[in-house]
């Protein structure tokens, strides 16, 4: 998502800490409680400015305040509906609150605007894979993927096809792997790789090792 001044929204990193991919760090959550008091500020002077509320719905989204965040994207659609990032981020704030059908409506939307491979079906994948709909959550990756130009991105997304949908752990594994070594901080591939690898570790006994 593109936004005023080289700054980058953020409705990839919201859509994967909603989905359990990427955790806020202390020194990210300090990061973007910078960015919002700067934002913010920005507002007072910039009412019509929609990049300024929907940096802010993605700032509030990933400090896990859903309501602001979807307040600030309701914002950012007055001024310009038809901003596939805008519905892409109202779409996050939405599976945040538990409004699934909302948050896939919402998701259909920036398939219809165009919002690219992340906008057409990725968080659309996420929500499917969410709520238990693997058939559906599979035909998104597979569009995802198509369209995906970042070689790292597509093992990403592979893995998290075959770790969500197929319940493959050990087929997602060394997709994950095949991420890492082309981008080693790919933050989804990361958490899909740990997830993998902890799916394959054999139970522990309750008596401990022998």
């Amino acid at each position: 998502l593109a936004a005023r001044g080289g700054r980058r929204a953020l409705a990839l990193l919201a859509m994967a800490r909603v989905c359990g991919l990427a955790p806020l760090t202390l020194v990210r959550n300090l990061d973007y409680h910078g960015k919002l008091a700067l934002w913010l500020a920005e507002a007072q002077v910039t009412e019509r400015d929609f990049t300024v509320y929907l940096n802010l719905c993605a700032a509030y989204g990933e400090l896990g305040r859903p309501e602001q965040a979807l307040e600030h994207c309701d914002r950012a659609g007055t001024l310009n509906p038809r901003q596939h990032s805008l519905h892409a981020n109202r779409g996050i704030a939405l599976v945040m609150l538990g409004r699934h059908a909302e948050a896939e409506e919402a998701f259909q939307r920036t398939i219809e605007l165009g919002g690219g491979p992340l906008g057409f079906h990725v968080n659309l994948a996420r929500l499917y894979a969410m709520t238990g709909r693997l058939a559906e959550a599979e035909a998104q990756f597979v569009k995802a993927i198509e369209l995906e130009r970042d070689e790292a991105t597509r093992r990403t997304l592979r893995g998290e096809l075959l770790l969500r949908c197929q319940k493959d752990a050990a087929a997602a594994l060394p997709e994950f792997e095949a991420a890492l070594r082309l981008a080693p901080r790919h933050g989804p591939a990361l958490e899909g790789h740990r997830v993998a690898r902890a799916l394959l570790q054999p139970a522990s006994s309750p008596g401990g090792p022998r």
